[in-house]
């Protein structure tokens, strides 16, 4: 194929076409374009990149009842009770339907420490904001007491036969010495009994609990106090008249006496 490409003057004469080979290759007739197929075809892709995944601690369910379906894509496991699909298909445990049990108004889960009889003040008794705290320190301290005053009842359990004014007087005198004792430890039985009564123990008021349920409960947490506050009373009187009788009998000697030996009013012949 030639074409003009350019002219060039021989001498005087005229302008004539002067050909040349082209550079361009000619294309057979019969020329099919060689299309790529994906064997050929080299993809080039980015290196991958790490990303650091937080494993979650695998949480052990009951194969029955497991109602949070996650399966895992690669082997077909769920996430979280690693059982396999069908166990989920399964009827799960059903939740209890029972009431719950009133909670107290104010509580707290914390112990604080309770020294024993001999350390115990009330500032430590109003400290107590658990309720189970609160019923359990009873036990103990109610035996604590009954240990204490037993050389106590030992006395007042003593029948007096005597007239003997010495006798009387050191008897009186052995039973007097514990009035003290006895009071503190009555103080200390008013303060559980106050103290349990307070708004700290009080249930909520809500549906489903009425007055006498917020009544009953407040017993409950005093009652054993209110008992042993009934006891300690008690022994405070039987003290009182063992100490009155002691002195009536001892005033009654001393009157005999001073009589010569005379008859004692109130005494049988």
């Amino acid at each position: 194929m030639s074409t003009y490409a350019e002219l060039s003057r021989d001498g005087a004469g005229p302008l004539v076409p002067i050909e040349h080979e082209s550079e361009e290759e000619e294309i057979p007739f019969d020329f099919e374009p060689e299309i790529a197929t994906p064997e050929s075809v080299v993809i080039v892709l980015p290196a991958p990149v790490e990303v650091e995944v937080e494993s979650k601690p695998v949480v052990e369910l009951p194969e029955v009842g497991c109602t949070n379906k996650e399966i895992h894509p690669h082997d077909g496991l769920c996430i979280n009770c690693r059982q396999t699909d069908h166990a989920h298909d399964q009827t799960p445990v059903s939740e209890s339907t029972s009431e719950p049990e009133p909670v107290a108004e104010h509580a707290d889960t914390a112990y604080v420490e309770v020294p024993n009889l001999t350390h115990l003040r009330i500032k430590h008794i109003l400290a107590i904001a658990s309720a189970t705290q609160f019923l359990e320190i009873f036990a103990s301290f109610e035996d604590q007491i009954e240990d204490t005053i037993e050389p106590l009842v030992g006395l007042l359990n003593k029948v007096i036969m005597t007239r003997e004014v010495t006798q009387l007087e050191s008897h009186a005198a052995e039973v007097d010495a514990w009035r003290e004792r006895v009071s503190r430890y009555l103080s200390l039985a008013v303060a559980f009994v106050e103290h349990g009564k307070s708004s700290r123990f009080i249930l909520h008021k809500s549906k489903g609990i009425a007055e006498f349920d917020r009544e009953a409960h407040k017993r409950s947490m005093t009652s054993g106090y209110v008992a042993l506050q009934v006891r300690l009373e008690g022994l405070l009187d039987d003290v009182d008249f063992r100490i009155n009788n002691c002195k009536k009998f001892s005033d009654q000697e001393k009157a005999g006496f001073k009589n010569y030996g005379g008859r004692v009013a109130g005494r049988p012949q």
